[in-house]
């Protein structure tokens, strides 16, 4: 399982690091602590406002990854959005900056997620489809997948009008229908009309990726930053 807070993580949060949190530390955690060389009352490690780190000016982007973001990864304990968001954006500036690659794209997690296509899904597919746009249509546009309290990996082709997914509990294939399938619809017929191609009934073909399962209640995402690593490095 995974909690997402229902605005932009990890702002307004209580400072995390008083004395009394501080006391019950363990070792290693105290450890951490020491190495990011933490002053008590901090509560993040890293703030990102007005920019737009996706390149597609869907308007003010603000996120934040807090110092309980932090323990909570490396205590492996349930993910917050904000590490997900995070990590995203880490693979988008190593594609851009150190790996040279304009063959893959990563996507805004947050903007994405099943919780964002209720409060607006106009938004969403608005979203895309400036995604798709922005890129060559053989791009693999990569993203973590939020939905049932569950984070998936999918990974859209535009040019064979593929998307590739990969389940740490193999939902889709129980029966779970992903909500952005439709989504994904919507946004690719729009995208043709935008670039004047014809297809009749355009749809996504779904592909599974054989990937390794989870075992326990809360590990989804960081197998969704496992498969992504794999699926970039790979």
């Amino acid at each position: 399982m995974a909690k997402v807070p229902s605005e932009t993580s990890s702002v307004g949060r209580e400072p995390l690091l008083d004395k009394k949190y501080l006391d019950k530390l363990n070792d290693s955690e105290r450890f951490v602590y020491e190495m990011l060389m933490l002053q008590p009352g901090d509560t993040h490690l890293f703030m990102l406002e007005h920019v737009d780190p996706w390149g597609t000016h869907t308007g003010e982007v603000k996120f934040s990854v807090s110092v309980g973001d932090i323990l909570e990864c490396l205590k492996r304990e349930q993910l917050s959005i904000s590490i997900l968001k995070m990590y995203s954006w880490f693979w988008k500036e190593k594609l851009t900056n150190e790996f040279n690659l304009e063959n893959v794209f990563t996507l805004d997690p947050d903007m994405v997620s099943l919780e964002n296509i209720g409060v607006d899904k106009a938004r969403v597919i608005n979203y895309l489809e400036m995604s798709f746009l922005s890129v060559d249509p053989t791009t693999y546009i990569i993203f973590s997948y939020f939905q049932g309290r569950h984070w998936a990996i999918m990974v859209v082709r535009v040019s064979d009008y593929t998307v590739y997914y990969a389940d740490s509990l193999n939902r889709r294939s129980s029966g779970i229908v992903y909500q952005i399938k439709g989504i994904l619809n919507t946004t690719l017929r729009h995208y043709l009309n935008e670039k004047k191609i014809k297809r009749d009934n355009p749809s996504f073909r779904w592909i599974e990726l054989l990937c390794s399962k989870q075992e326990g209640d809360f590990e989804c995402g960081y197998f969704s930053m496992l498969y992504m690593k794999g699926i970039i490095e790979g």
